[in-house]
């Protein structure tokens, strides 16, 4: 806040902003950013900041506001107070028009340094600096000779400088300097210019409307430190001590140094292979491919990494902001503000509609035996990079999956009652357009099989294929119970007697060993076999089916996480015998207490760990030992597990909202106080409301939330609606594939309904 003795510096720099604007239009929402603003908008907020106008959270300006309460922001910093100024504005009987504190876009989208490493890095202030100066050379369309004062620009603690530029979300230019005087910025601007103007496109503009054609491309700036050895005596070891798309990349040679910055490698969508990367620049480096301990000592060959810090705007016309490989933080107490519930259905719903939406009705070719009704799919991993599906239509496991996402959230109350209809629709789709696939495979492997002699023949390939088709007849068959007459009874029966006829097949085999396909194919036959519309006959498969598979795997329970969701979800069937429940209920705790000990803290992360991975589960199975969308469905189960938990109630003490504690971000307690509710989220019953939130699930939110596309990281793509709201299959990568998606729907209904419970 600002003292009284700064009151007058204060009133000063608001003059001094009137002169620039007369008036900045907000915008209040509690789910995007604060204010919009034109270009000139925002460079007055970044020169009223830069202008002695701020202190601490707060900056001046001359608009006229009235009496305005505090209000909430998206992200730290989380609060927004009146400046000392307007707080004593009574005492200024002259004073015509309050000055209100704002929060300036690119504060609004800090994420701040928790590693004393950081130190020797550009700051955002910096990086702010930068942009004003970079923008200002492009709206002009005129850059300043190298040897002019204007090319020179003090970046402190920046050994060099990346731009890059796009039109429309497309990468035109690139362009990067590190010299390591003040004409940085201006090199590195100018060879993205002249990178820009050689694109077909920039350069047809310019001829055919003859204007200012580089004010119409938006600009990327990131600015690396000092650069910090990289350790490991081979390539691959060195590689597990890069976060990707967080830490840029050297390969030193001598007084060389070669570098990747994470803003080219995340712009290219290669982030995701630091190996690929280092051995890229030993390349540019003129070095042999081998590995570093190869490498004579008189050669001076190594490794480093080097912190940045990124700024970016989404169009030439919009606001900057200071952006991260996950575009921004997600913050514990967005999840938990007011009542984490609230926050997760949220997500629920918008997960239920993108992931509805992707389903669609593909075009029929003269060749084509599906029926018109049958032509359903589902769009397969979208690359937002190259604005493209890749592939274009998803696999039938994925689309089994994905129906069987949407059936279970069609029959939850959780989602609204227009959303649980769509959901149940979309669902119907891909169930019908399965079904009738299965029902085709089926006939034409049986015309197969048979040789010219009558004989049965059959390859490994073909057991593989039958193994697949035996696990996504099961998830169909599970979507379809759970869709209420998605599918007529004479057209599923076989479908059931499918899936029974691969239970007895398990039941009644003598095979002491099985494969990871053999075991998801039981436990989504056992959640089939138990969903709502089983018979008793069905259920009792599944139970001999259930105690088959718990003794085979009896010294390898690890073996069970990752088709921990089909069973948790057959845990939460009535239809299964309650021996069988007990059994099963007792190794998925086991299986959750192992994860929940594998879960990234939501504290400070000392040792390295990136903060915006805290909430996930660190699989063994994931990329370089880091959590990704792969233990999304493993998160979902643990949140279905405790939702089945008896509902905790307990009265809410009334207080002020002043008063009320926020929620905890230490890692180390395993339970978090629920905030007051605040006034976007449904209000909850005061007399049934879960006290206290268990931080273990909302981890798991905070995690997915983090994962699903959109802004500002999204504003760096051709078409971000395309891209926004899908779940991306990792933070070093674009790819965002549909099963990730419906593992987030999972996780995110099944999280709400824990949340409820206070389980």
């Amino acid at each position: 806040m600002v003292e009284a003795s700064s009151e007058a510096q204060v009133q000063q720099s608001a003059m001094n902003a009137s002169k620039l604007s007369s008036a900045i239009f907000l915008r209040w929402s509690t789910g995007e950013r604060i204010f919009e603003m034109s270009m000139a908008y925002s460079v007055l907020q970044l020169w009223c900041r830069r202008d002695c106008a701020a202190y601490g959270d707060s900056v001046a300006t001359n608009v006229p506001c009235g009496a305005h309460p505090r209000f909430s922001a998206v992200k730290p910093p989380a609060q927004v107070h009146l400046c000392g100024l307007l707080r004593r504005v009574m005492q200024f009987a002259t004073a015509y028009c309050p000055v209100v504190a704002l929060i300036c876009c690119i504060a609004a989208t800090t994420i701040p340094a928790t590693s004393s490493a950081r130190a020797q890095a550009p700051t955002e202030e910096t990086a702010i600096d930068a942009f004003i100066v970079a923008r200002g050379w492009l709206d002009r369309d005129a850059l300043p000779p190298l040897d002019a004062p204007d090319s020179a620009a003090a970046l402190p603690d920046t050994k060099a400088v990346s731009v890059i530029l796009r039109a429309n979300g497309r990468v035109v230019g690139r362009g990067d300097d590190a010299t390591g005087d003040a004409s940085m910025l201006r090199r590195a601007t100018g060879r993205a210019i002249a990178e820009a103007l050689g694109d077909a496109t920039v350069r047809a503009t310019r001829a055919e409307l003859d204007d200012r054609v580089t004010a119409r491309l938006a600009i990327e700036i990131e600015l690396a430190g000092a650069t910090k050895p990289l350790l490991g005596r081979t390539i691959a070891e060195a590689a597990t001590r890069i976060v990707p798309g967080t830490d840029g990349i050297a390969v030193l040679r001598g007084d060389e140094v070669f570098r990747a910055f994470p803003s080219r490698l995340l712009a290219s969508d290669s982030a995701d292979r630091p190996d690929a990367t280092i051995t890229m620049l030993m390349r540019n480096a003129g070095l042999p491919a081998k590995e570093l301990r190869e490498f004579a000592t008189t050669e001076r060959v190594s490794l480093g990494k080097f912190d940045t810090v990124r700024i970016r705007q989404a169009t030439a016309q919009t606001p900057p902001s200071v952006v991260t490989r996950a575009g921004r933080l997600i913050a514990l107490d967005e999840v938990t503000h007011g009542f984490a519930g609230g926050f997760t259905r949220t997500l629920a719903t918008q997960l239920a509609a993108r992931l509805g939406g992707n389903v669609v009705v593909r075009d029929g070719s003269a060749e084509d035996v599906a029926a018109p009704h049958e032509r359903a799919a589902l769009l397969g991993t979208y690359n937002p990079t190259a604005d493209v599906y890749d592939p274009p239509l998803a696999s039938a496991a994925d689309e089994a999956f994905a129906a069987l996402a949407l059936a279970w959230a069609s029959r939850s109350e959780t989602l609204p009652a227009p959303a649980r209809t769509a959901a149940a629709s979309q669902a119907a789709k891909l169930v019908t357009k399965l079904v009738a696939e299965i029902a085709r495979g089926n006939e034409a492997g049986a015309e197969s099989k048979s040789g010219n002699d009558g004989t049965t023949q059959k390859s490994a390939a073909d057991d593989v294929r039958t193994q697949r088709e035996a696990a996504v007849a099961a998830m169909t068959l599970h979507a379809a119970r759970l869709a209420a007459d998605s599918v007529p009874a004479p057209l599923l029966a076989p479908l059931a007697d499918r899936v029974r006829n691969s239970a007895r097949a398990f039941v009644e085999g003598d095979a002491t060993e099985f494969t990871p396909l053999s075991i998801e194919i039981a436990a989504s036959s056992i959640a089939a076999l138990t969903a709502t519309g089983a018979s008793e006959e069905d259920a009792l498969l599944a139970s001999r089916l259930l105690d088959r598979l718990l003794r085979a795997t009896a010294d390898q329970r690890g073996r069970l996480a990752d088709v921990a969701l089909p069973l948790a979800l057959a845990s939460a069937a009535a239809t299964l015998p309650s021996q069988s429940r007990e059994a099963l209920r007792e190794v998925l705790d086991e299986i959750a207490r192992v994860a929940e000990n594998l879960q990234i803290g939501l504290g400070p992360t000392p040792d390295g760990t990136p903060a915006d991975l805290a909430g996930g589960i660190a699989l063994p199975s994931s990329r370089l030992l880091l959590a990704d969308a792969q233990c999304l469905r493993l998160a979902a189960a643990i949140a279905v597990l405790r939702a089945q938990e008896p509902r905790v109630e307990a009265a809410v003490e009334e207080r002020p909202p002043s008063e009320t504690p926020p929620a905890s971000t230490s890692a180390a307690p395993r339970e978090a106080t629920s905030a007051a509710p605040s006034a976007a989220s449904p209000e909850p019953n005061p007399a049934t409301t879960p006290e206290p939130q268990p931080i273990v699930i909302i981890g798991f939110v905070r995690f997915l939330a983090q994962h699903m596309a959109n802004e500002p990281w999204t504003d760096g793509f051709r078409q971000p609606d395309a891209v926004r709201g899908l779940v991306r299959a990792s933070l070093a990568t674009d790819d965002c594939p549909p099963a990730a998606t419906a593992a987030g729907l999972f996780l995110s209904i099944a999280a709400a309904e824990s949340l409820d419970r206070g389980g």
